[in-house]
């Protein structure tokens, strides 16, 4: 973008995002960089990434899963947000040559989970591989359509849960 008052180019930095407008809180957020000077990619540059909004959220370094703070890519690791209903993150570049900075933000709404509903599972009680179960997801409410879920069970040795369905409602 060019300054009428200087004929000089002011830096343009943009976030490239992989969501949209609303993301799950159980996801991986990713970003990245994306800036010009003087109409070319420009390599003295310092890059910061930091959350603005909440105004007092505290992102650690361990739930930065790439990049880091200062790298092109920004990816932050799943249930970071949990909890949250936006974010702003900001993206400021200090251009060292020119002695410039210029930033950019991305505000994504942190999908709540649903609510009102209940879940139901006959029998209560069974047999492991002898017993039928019917599981009933009734009444929940989300803004978010549709609303989808996964049953799994846990292995006793490992650990490990295993996904035993996958689905949506409606």
């Amino acid at each position: 973008v060019e300054d009428a008052l200087s004929s000089t180019f002011i830096p343009l930095v943009s976030i490239l995002s992989t969501v949209g407008s609303v993301m799950n809180p159980t996801d991986k957020l990713s970003l990245s960089a994306f800036y010009i000077l003087d109409d070319s990619r420009y390599d003295n540059v310092l890059l910061t990434w930091s959350v603005i909004y909440p105004p007092n959220f505290n992102l650690n370094i361990s739930d930065v899963i790439s990049g880091g703070f200062h790298g092109m890519d920004f990816v932050v690791k799943d249930n970071t947000f949990n909890g949250l209903e936006r974010v702003i993150l900001k993206l400021e570049a200090e251009f060292l040559d020119e002695n410039t900075k210029s930033f950019s933000l991305s505000s994504i709404n942190i999908n709540s989970p649903p609510e009102s509903g209940s879940l139901f599972i006959t029998p209560s009680v069974g047999q492991q591989l002898d017993t039928f179960f019917t599981i009933r997801f009734i009444n929940w409410k989300d803004e978010q359509l549709p609303l989808q879920y996964e049953v799994s069970i846990k292995n006793p040795l490992s650990g490990e849960l295993i996904i035993v369905k996958m689905n949506s409602y409606p």
